[in-house]
């Protein structure tokens, strides 16, 4: 998808041409999604904006009033005929949920929606559990610790793909980093 930008000079004479802006490396109407981003990560897409016109020009480039300030834009400052320059936008998020906005070129032309989803971080205590040698019928136990990246994040369980592993019932998550079984 290309959108092409028409900015309008400050010498308003109709004689002198117009800078031209073209936007393109996005999809599906120029929307960027960022999909899911982990609390406190961050992810980066670029734009590519090519000066099509005959003259020279600042490069316009921002984000609406209502748009999350998880969205962080960098663009060039100024473009000569027939060059391009890249446009960064990176989602940051730093509260879960649903983030949107609006990223606008030239002079409110060309808007692209900008989406992502922050999610909150994983982790567990170890990234292995070594149970040695344990003989047929008897069991053996090892504690993993889960923590959540958010006060508000639901645990909803735990599935094992194969083995003979079960998850012991009744653990309770109390706090944020604190684990009671």
């Amino acid at each position: 998808v290309v959108v092409t930008v028409v900015v309008i000079g400050a010498c308003g004479v109709p004689e002198d041409p117009l800078p031209q802006l073209e936007l393109s490396g996005c999809a599906d109407d120029c929307d960027l999604d960022f999909g899911d981003v982990a609390i406190g990560a961050t992810k980066t897409k670029t734009l590519e904006l090519k000066n099509v016109g005959a003259v020279a020009t600042e490069a316009f480039v921002g984000v609406d009033g209502d748009t999350d300030p998880a969205f962080v834009v960098t663009f060039p400052a100024a473009l000569e005929p027939g060059s391009t320059g890249v446009v960064s936008v990176t989602f940051a998020p730093v509260a879960g949920g649903k983030s949107s906005g609006t990223l606008l070129v030239g002079s409110g032309a060309g808007p692209v929606a900008l989406v992502g989803n922050g999610v909150c971080p994983l982790t567990f205590s170890s990234t292995s559990c070594d149970f040695g040698d344990v003989d047929i019928g008897l069991q053996d136990h090892r504690r993993l610790v889960l923590q959540f990246g958010c006060e508000d994040a639901g645990f909803a369980g735990v599935e094992f793909l194969g083995g003979d592993f079960a998850f012991a019932p009744g653990v309770d998550v109390t706090d944020v980093g604190q684990v009671k079984g």
